[in-house]
């Protein structure tokens, strides 16, 4: 495509553009070069970006925050997931064998796997509130594991607490770029 004609493309209103499947939209992209900036328009916006680390337009830092998030995300649902399998299995047989302590722990397990799944979720969008779901998952499960004999909470709230670290950084990364 020549670039007199990526730029007619991107001068033309959104609706009446025809895109092809597969082929990404090209648009004007104007460089200053002794200060390594470019900037690319698109619709009439005109945004700029530092051009030493790009790929696609986009900056490594925040492709790297994107796949933390991603990660965190999907880590947090399927470990969610498992621990909620995992209490409800314990609930279920403390039921069957009468211990109450044990129950009990199952049922705020319940709530930690509840908890992750929740915290994952919100990973993808809002990594602060889903640091804060971590942690509070953290929480109740070492809360649950001074009660019964359900040990294995302790692992999930460790787990927990270093998701939450990573939600957090992922979250504290995204300020420092829109503060830069």
């Amino acid at each position: 495509m020549s670039a007199a004609r990526a730029n007619r493309s991107c001068d033309r209103p959104l609706a009446t553009r025809k895109r092809r499947k597969f082929q990404p939209m090209v648009c004007r992209t104007s460089m200053r070069e002794q200060s390594h900036i470019r900037s690319l328009t698109i619709d009439g916006l005109t945004v700029p970006y530092y051009c030493n680390h790009i790929t696609r337009g986009i900056a490594r830092e925040s492709i790297e925050r994107e796949i933390m998030k991603i990660a965190v995300g999907i880590i947090g649902i399927f470990l969610g997931l498992l621990v909620l399998m995992q209490s409800c299995a314990v609930t279920a047989g403390s039921g069957l064998l009468q211990d109450k302590a044990t129950g009990g722990a199952g049922a705020i397990g319940m709530l930690v796997g509840l908890l992750f799944f929740i915290a994952g979720a919100f990973s993808f969008a809002l990594p602060l509130v889903g640091a804060i779901m971590f942690t509070l998952a953290a929480a109740f499960a070492f809360i649950a594991s001074t009660s019964g004999s359900f040990s294995d909470i302790t692992i999930w709230g460790f787990i927990a607490l270093v998701l939450a670290v990573m939600s957090f950084f992922t979250w504290r990364s995204a300020k420092r770029k829109q503060i830069a």
